[in-house]
């Protein structure tokens, strides 16, 4: 029983060394070409696609007027809100990216915020280093914010990302690179 179990072992030892061999071999030659100077884009450190968009969601909360003082609730896609209520909005960013919060509305399009995610997590929208509720007061029917995330997220990107989420194609991505999410209200 000893000699088949030791002979057993001793015939699959040289197939196993050779694969070990090969494997350490490959890791070797995938880790040379692997450029690491700085501001090099072959590789970054990061699992996934070259240069693919860090993953962000779009939440938000709907703040109402209360009697003892404003009144906060989560917000939920496809909400009917009133007309004086306000957003807050808050980004769950998957790694450091740059990001662009849009309006998209009848009455056209605009930027409400640009900012950065400097590593993941959760990330207020703020303006002077407060908490920045949108107002919805003069606004009515079918509202979208889209988030924008991706490496790099100049002005001509976000312009080009605008125009394209305002035409006919309102469901239509911004283009390669750019990760969207998006939240809609109906303010009434």
């Amino acid at each position: 029983r000893r000699r088949v179990g030791a002979g057993a072992t001793s015939r699959w030892a040289p197939a196993l060394a050779a694969a070990a061999v090969l494997a350490v071999a490959g890791a070797a030659v995938l880790v040379a070409r692997i450029d690491r100077r700085p501001g090099s884009d072959t590789w970054d450190g990061v699992k996934g696609a070259l240069g693919a968009p860090v993953p962000a969601r779009l939440r938000f909360s709907v703040v109402r007027a209360g009697p003892g003082g404003p009144e906060v609730e989560r917000g939920a896609t496809g909400a009917v809100v009133p007309s004086d209520a306000s957003l807050l909005f808050r980004v769950e960013a998957g790694g450091p990216t740059a990001l662009a919060l849009l309006r998209l509305g009848a009455d056209g399009t605009e930027v409400v915020w640009r900012g950065r995610a400097a590593a993941a997590g959760a990330l207020d929208v703020e303006v002077g280093g407060r908490p920045a509720a949108f107002p919805l007061r003069g606004l009515a029917g079918l509202q979208r914010f889209a988030l924008l995330a991706a490496p790099d997220l100049g002005p001509e990107r976000i312009e080009e990302a605008r125009r394209l989420l305002a035409g006919a194609r309102a469901g239509a991505a911004p283009g390669p690179m750019v990760g969207l999410d998006l939240v809609e209200v109906t303010v009434r």
